[in-house]
């Protein structure tokens, strides 16, 4: 399987970089951490998951490692990489890790990349600043405690689960965006996978910039991530089904 510029054999149990000319033969629990990430790409594997070294030798036992060895060849892996694709791989804190289809863009700033994973208090404060954006559009409307949703879509996802879909809108625009907001539901449905629980969507007054939040339960949290997408001009359709797979709404 190809990872960025490196093929991974795993009946070798190598990683192979062909433009650099080197390979790395893994040992049991390197091959064991990125066994799992190719067969989970794109999902944050656990990390109870990722430690529990399962032997392919049977005359091997299983063995348990150590949160900070599964950090060393997380951070080995995206050494081997190179600078340049390093961000296949990341490291989700407490949580697990992802492999992910394609490198991450790395910026400094909260809301610079699309599909990076949040903390929990960078969501809060994300949703703080959406909602006190929107209390003054909405301020002759609704009250400043509560602000109900433009629409609200329940979207049934293929593999018979329920996804909420709220979206708030400009008053000025309301009604000539509920098509929109129907082709994005059919968009949803759509999906082989839908990978989230709730996604919560603000378009600007100008309808230029879309403010995506979403937010799914992990087995003892959750897990969000916030997606702001800006377009040149009104014509450009903001969403498309690659884009929903690209920023991995859907899978």
């Amino acid at each position: 399987m190809q990872i960025g510029p490196c093929w991974f054999d795993p009946q070798m149990k190598v990683l192979v970089d062909h433009k650099k000319d080197i390979s790395w033969a893994l040992n049991e629990q390197e091959f064991w951490v990125l066994d799992q990430l190719v067969q989970h790409r794109g999902q944050v594997v656990p990390l109870t998951l990722l430690k529990q070294v399962k032997s392919y030798n049977a005359d091997h036992n299983n063995q348990l490692l150590s949160i900070s060895s599964v950090e060393k060849i997380i951070d080995s892996i995206a050494r081997f990489l190179g600078q340049n694709d390093a961000s296949l791989i990341e490291l989700v804190p407490h949580q697990g890790a992802v492999l992910y289809k394609r490198p991450m863009v790395k910026r400094g700033r909260l809301m610079d990349t699309p599909t990076k994973l949040m903390s929990l208090w960078q969501y809060m404060l994300i949703i703080l600043l959406t909602l006190v954006t929107l209390s003054f559009v909405y301020s002759s409307m609704s009250p400043p405690s509560y602000i109900q949703p433009d629409y609200a879509r329940q979207i049934l996802s293929k593999e018979g689960n329920i996804t909420q879909l709220l979206v708030y809108t400009d008053q000025d625009h309301h009604e000539e965006l509920r098509d929109q907001v129907d082709v994005l539901a059919n968009h949803l449905r759509s999906c082989e996978t839908l990978l989230w629980q709730s996604i919560t969507a603000a378009l600007s007054k100008d309808r230029l910039s879309l403010n995506v939040v979403m937010k799914k339960p992990l087995e003892r949290n959750w897990i969000f991530s916030n997606i702001k997408v800006t377009r040149p001009h009104l014509d450009e359709h903001l969403i498309s089904p690659d884009w929903l797979k690209e920023v991995m709404i859907c899978g």
